[in-house]
């Protein structure tokens, strides 16, 4: 009996951890593309997001991004598109994708990444290109 409560604590603290961080509101996506295969120098552009509907359909493509989650598997690879997530509390989330668009991290291990996300981050690029030039 005497370890009771130290059991009552370890499956309180168990059950409570899930929900300690609590997912991301995003409200803006800072999005930094590297133009690959990489030249010299490096072409880079920087596009900003803000709507919410965008912003959303952005992070749909990153399941769980800002709760710390961690993937035994990770593989050695450069990024080529960089996201930085802030959330309407002020938090912060930063995510990079391989070249190919198969892979994701926030750095603790990776993730497989959606094959549309490749094809949504090419139609950023246009329509920015488009707003740029107008």
């Amino acid at each position: 009996m005497k370890h009771l409560p130290l059991t009552f604590l370890l499956l309180i603290t168990a059950l409570a951890l899930p929900g300690c961080t609590k997912p991301m509101d995003m409200t803006t996506a800072v999005i930094e593309v590297t133009i690959w295969p990489p030249t010299d120098p490096l072409k880079k552009v920087n596009i900003t997001l803000t709507d919410k509907n965008e912003v959303d359909k952005l992070a749909s493509f990153f399941p769980h991004v800002g709760e710390g989650r961690k993937s035994s598997m990770a593989a050695g690879w450069i990024a080529a598109v960089t996201i930085q997530f802030t959330s309407s509390d002020g938090r912060t989330a930063t995510v990079h994708s391989d070249p190919n668009g198969e892979l994701w991290s926030e750095g603790r291990g990776d993730w497989p990444m959606d094959p549309e996300f490749k094809k949504h981050i090419k139609t950023l690029l246009e329509k920015a290109k488009a707003e740029h030039e107008t």
